[in-house]
């Protein structure tokens, strides 16, 4: 569950709650109030999945060489249509 933020319109009190994103508060435990109104959080950094990024730095080696290899045939095969 995660962390909300409020703050009292009222007499600007704020106060942290940990429930359910269903869950609304609306009184305000210093001053009594039905002024009480949800901040903004401080957004989440989701991050790629590692499942899709090689795992081991030789990994990344062999795959930039396979591409360099395949990027030296297709322009070798270019140059020789071209010599024609």
């Amino acid at each position: 569950m995660p962390t909300y933020i409020y703050r009292c319109e009222k007499c600007e009190f704020i106060v942290e709650y940990f429930h359910s994103y269903r869950v609304k508060k609306t009184t305000c435990e210093k001053c009594g109030e039905e002024t009480l109104k949800k901040m903004l959080n401080t957004p989440i950094n989701i991050k790629k999945s590692l499942q899709q990024q090689p795992s081991k730095s030789g990994e990344v080696i062999e795959k930039t060489i396979q591409d360099t290899k395949r990027e030296m045939e297709k322009d070798k095969q270019r140059l020789k249509s071209r010599k024609k």
